[in-house]
């Protein structure tokens, strides 16, 4: 196998390192909130005169502001009827019936509110997948798709699956992503719209996106080497936004829909591919010609032309639905995960893969970053971090090569006042910074985050290895975190800044200042 997980006693970062957490709040003192990171130290502070404020405040570091999403409208009072989504008829309109069915018996809380039980559904679903090997279009994904559900179902793993496929019920925004080189922000709310702020003004755009095509969004990501371009994945296919001032001209090819502010104008270009829906992963690739999108109704990942909207489906598929799609920095791979454990990695020139990864459960995350000599894919699974090598070559291949496995199981540690807090546990996301020099890792179990250093051994000049540095504690009363993302350090060539989307509605920004130069300087020496 091209890929294989590392067999063994994995190591455990944070309990090996004891590391102490930050204060949580109490009845008689307030939490230790997390400000940054200032050369590996991670910094919290419980007021304003608080030691560890002002040693930030004096070695430059910059403080930014919780900003709260938009209140979003009731989804229900809005109506949707996408020209393009055709009423299905006959056997697949039935089929249609029960995924539909299932999705809600799977969301609600009641078991009063359906007169079906899950106990009357047959046993073997994998022959209800079986059976559709003879059939074709809409049926077929239908089917695989009600499959999937009921193994989820019966394997307990809803409450596990990836955001923002498995939304906390009453969440305050579903996704958000970092333009590629401005500071701002869109994040997506549960009433279909798309508010942008921006960071260096501190205000929402009065520009709002919102169409009746893009319904249920299920994540959103900005096109690299573009002003203003911003796909969003959908219940039915993909809105692909241009952001544009009044004084252009924009040119499109097809079927185009205009929303206008005052000084912007926003264009919808609407895209749909046979039997992918719900379009739950989007990738752009590095130069932004391409967007890989994925399904969990289909083993199968669709490359569009940006400028054309040309869909081409690869030609290898995966067993299961797709739960992770991820572009690598320089563009030479395409990772695919699946709801069935498996791991795909096409290499992006002859677009070309190899044999399956299989994992005990499927990617909860993925993240890649990259140096001169390799690529790093980060894989999530359970409550273990994997790390995988790609050498960097002429011709790239899949030869990934096994850097090892971290444990961050749940464990209970004590604070500076000997308070008992529960830390790590089953992983929700792991985000690398576009230095490669810091890994963030939120939990399912635990509020807080982990910060790791990815660091290259000088002395054996081949390998790396995560460090734990410490926790990042959000507001008080933030929830979870459900979402992160890292961007380079605004107005600063040190570092990054990782931006928390808290389940409570709260996005906060943590600055980390260190010099990604000197790591840079270690390696290529």
């Amino acid at each position: 196998e091209i890929l294989k997980a590392p067999a063994g006693t994995s190591k455990q970062l944070f309990r090996d390192h004891q590391i102490v957490p930050p204060e949580p709040e109490t009845e008689h003192h307030d939490a230790h909130v997390t400000i940054g990171e200032i050369h590996t130290q991670i910094l919290s502070a419980s007021g304003p005169d608080d030691f560890n404020l002002q040693h930030y405040l004096k070695s430059g570091g910059e403080i930014y502001p919780n900003v709260s999403v938009p209140q979003s409208r009731d989804p229900k009072s809005q109506k949707f009827a996408p020209e393009k989504q055709a009423p299905l008829t006959g056997l697949a309109g039935l089929t249609q019936s029960w995924v539909d069915w299932i999705q809600q018996a799977l969301s609600t809380d009641s078991s009063e509110v359906y007169p079906y039980r899950f106990d009357t559904v047959p046993e073997d679903v994998d022959s209800w997948v079986k059976a559709s090997d003879g059939l074709t279009g809409y049926v077929r994904s239908s089917i695989n798709e009600i499959a999937y559900l009921l193994r989820l179902k019966k394997r307990a793993l809803y409450a596990n699956l990836p955001w923002p496929l498995r939304q906390a019920k009453y969440a305050k925004a579903v996704c958000f992503s970092w333009h590629k080189y401005k500071a701002k922000l869109a994040v997506a709310l549960p009433d279909n719209t798309i508010h942008i702020f921006d960071l260096v003004s501190r205000t929402w755009s009065p520009i709002v996106l919102q169409h009746e095509f893009m319904r249920d969004i299920q994540c959103i990501e900005w096109k690299p080497l573009s002003g203003n371009t911003l796909a969003v994945g959908t219940r039915y296919g993909v809105c692909v936004w241009d952001i544009i001032s009044k004084a252009s001209q924009p040119t499109f090819v097809g079927d185009a829909f205009p929303i206008q502010s005052q000084d912007q104008t926003a264009w919808m270009r609407y895209w749909q591919y046979p039997n992918q829906a719900p379009v739950n992963a989007i990738s752009w690739c590095p130069k932004g010609q391409y967007l890989a999108t994925g399904s969990v109704s289909s083993g199968e990942v669709v490359i569009w032309d940006s400028a054309s909207g040309t869909p081409t489906p690869l030609f290898e598929v995966l067993a299961a639905g797709i739960v992770q799609l991820r572009w690598s920095l320089g563009g030479d791979y395409l990772m695919a995960a699946s709801a069935g454990g498996s791991v795909r990695v096409w290499e992006a020139h002859r677009w070309t893969s190899d044999k399956w990864v299989d994992f005990p459960s499927f990617a909860q995350s993925v993240a890649w970053c990259r140096d001169k000599n390799a690529s790093f894919l980060a894989v999530a699974v359970q409550s273990t971090l994997h790390m995988f090598r790609f050498e960097s070559k002429d011709v790239p291949n899949c030869q990934g090569v096994s850097v090892g496995s971290y444990d961050l199981s749940n464990y209970i540690g004590r604070t500076e006042s000997r308070k008992e807090v529960s830390l790590c546990g089953r992983i929700r996301q792991v985000v690398w910074d576009p230095t490669g020099s810091r890994i963030a890792v939120s939990f399912f179990d635990s509020p807080l985050i982990g910060v790791l250093s990815w660091r290259f051994d000088v002395v054996s000049k081949f390998s790396y290895e995560p460090h734990a540095l410490g926790f990042i504690q959000g507001p008080p009363q933030c929830g979870f975190a459900t979402q992160m993302e890292f961007r380079e350090n605004c107005g600063s060539d040190r570092g990054a800044l990782l931006a928390v989307l808290w389940d409570s509605g709260r996005v906060s920004f943590y600055p980390m200042y260190f010099n990604a130069q000197l790591l840079r300087d270690q390696v290529n020496r």
